[in-house]
């Protein structure tokens, strides 16, 4: 005669598996999981590299956890039961059990997927206007990362190019923010190696501030 579980004794087993790994990974234990990205080779073939990835544990209680951070503390993204089993592991877990497959292969992209235009990081010209204030259009002006505000109220002109705010502020990071009400563009210079030359980049494309 075959012994069956109850429903009650699979869902009192289950729930003592998540308490014990909830008190073997308190908030700031790093866990790991095998992750890919899509990146351009040398010769502008996308491939897939995939690599174990650490995420820490950030926030907890008896029903999960959360490895980002929010204001929403209800919110817990990922089961304990992801421990251990069937995603989240140890960095050498990780790798041993991706075996001998290939860290780096050929990316296809999914049938009837057209091929998305990279805008963000795009070079952008530093003739583009951006206007400063007009009632409609609000600019601001921030240095450095995390980011400080800078202009303000002392910007003397209703639109400035991008190179006359380089040229105000030559030094560092310079990020413009420029929106509309429902909708707005970030710029950003002096956040990457340029061997020719600093360049402006697009950025962020924002909700704008309504």
């Amino acid at each position: 005669m075959d012994f069956k579980f109850t429903t009650e004794e699979i869902t009192a087993e289950r729930e003592r598996q998540n308490y014990e790994i909830w008190q073997k990974c308190p908030v700031g234990t790093v866990i790991w999981h095998m992750t890919g990205r899509v990146v351009n080779d040398d010769n502008g073939k996308q491939k897939m590299l995939w690599y174990p990835k650490p995420e820490c544990i950030q926030q907890s209680n008896e029903r999960g956890f959360l490895t980002i951070a929010t204001l929403s503390p209800t919110n817990y993204g990922s089961s304990w039961s992801n421990i251990g089993r069937n995603y989240f592991l140890s960095r050498e877990e990780c790798l041993e059990e991706w075996g001998d497959r290939p860290t780096a292969d050929d990316y296809e992209l999914p049938e009837n997927e057209a091929p998305k235009e990279k805008i963000f990081g795009k070079v952008v010209s530093e003739d583009t206007v951006i206007t400063i204030w007009d009632g409609n259009i609000a600019t601001h002006i921030y240095q450095d990362i995390p980011f400080q505000l800078i202009d303000g109220k002392n910007i003397d002109k209703t639109v400035l190019t991008l190179k006359e705010i380089r040229s105000r502020f030559p030094k560092g990071i310079i990020t413009v923010f420029t929106e509309s009400g429902l909708s707005g563009v970030a710029y950003q210079i002096g956040n990457a190696y340029e061997p020719n030359g600093e360049k402006w980049r697009f950025y962020a494309r924002t909700g704008g501030y309504a």
